[in-house]
């Protein structure tokens, strides 16, 4: 299943790479491709997660998960 995130305060490929990395811990995340120009995450996963559980996933950094669109 894919899903899609809108992100907040990724502003180069560092943070992409950053966010990507954590999002790849969650158990089911096969695959994360990230639009840095549109703030963007598309998350190949087996576990459908909630907005909740992939900004759990980013609390100890500065970005952010505005919504599941």
């Amino acid at each position: 299943m894919k899903q899609t995130l809108k992100l907040k305060n990724l502003s180069c490929q560092n943070c992409v790479k950053h966010v990507t990395n954590h999002l790849l811990d969650l158990d089911g995340v096969e695959e994360v491709k990230i639009q840095l120009d549109q703030q963007l995450a598309e998350v190949e996963t087996s576990v459908a997660y909630d907005l909740e559980q992939y900004q759990e996933v980013l609390d100890d950094t500065i970005y952010e998960v505005e919504e599941l669109v």
